[in-house]
């Protein structure tokens, strides 16, 4: 139960804390070769996500330990929410180290808010014990949707109602990372 959103999880959050430092760290390499910066952060997040893929005939053989079968519907979810997770990640990712460039010390508060964002997201405990009241909060936890679709897809073996949700943070989180990033790639080499 707790393993099918603490993979993603990892994944996420190694992600987001190096690229918290990705500019600044690769300093020396942004102002002697012109290339397009962003991918950093694609090669950060694509590198953390085939380790959560490693993870995934691991979840597969404990599912089969417990006496459950993945169905078919993992077949048409983990791509999706591989795709959805991605996408949202290298997003935040890029936002992350485009803003680190300029206000530097933003590492220590992406820390904080992961490590707040952990025990409001439905990782460790099931949604069901959110009272029905607060259940709005995890729409607007934009980590929510895709921690709760992973969950009912590897648990619960459906797809759920959720995905469209992390769907629409996934490209809510690549609309707000290109601006954000075109604004200041200009100047990145000497703000590093």
């Amino acid at each position: 139960f707790v393993l099918s959103t603490l993979f993603p999880w990892q994944w996420l959050s190694n992600s987001l804390n190096s690229a918290s430092l990705l500019f600044i760290s690769n300093a020396s390499l942004i102002k002697k070769l012109r290339f397009p910066k962003y991918a950093l952060a694609l090669a950060v997040v694509v590198t953390d996500m085939i380790h959560f893929m490693i993870t995934i005939p691991v979840y597969t053989g404990l599912t089969y330990l417990s006496g459950k079968t993945p169905g078919l519907t993992w077949m048409i979810g983990v791509p999706i929410l591989l795709l959805a997770q991605a996408s949202f990640t290298y997003g935040a990712a890029v936002i992350i180290a485009t803003v680190n460039a300029l206000l530097r010390d933003l590492e220590q508060l992406i820390r904080i808010l992961l490590l707040l964002l952990f025990y409001v997201t439905p990782i460790l405990f099931p949604i069901e014990m959110v009272p029905e009241g607060l259940k709005w909060l995890l729409v607007l936890n934009p980590i929510a949707p895709v921690m709760i679709a992973w969950r009912t897809l590897l648990v619960e073996n459906t797809l759920s109602p959720y995905l469209g949700l992390a769907v629409v943070y996934a490209l809510l989180s690549l609309t707000l990372a290109l601006p954000i990033y075109r604004k200041i790639s200009r100047r990145l080499a000497e703000l590093v």
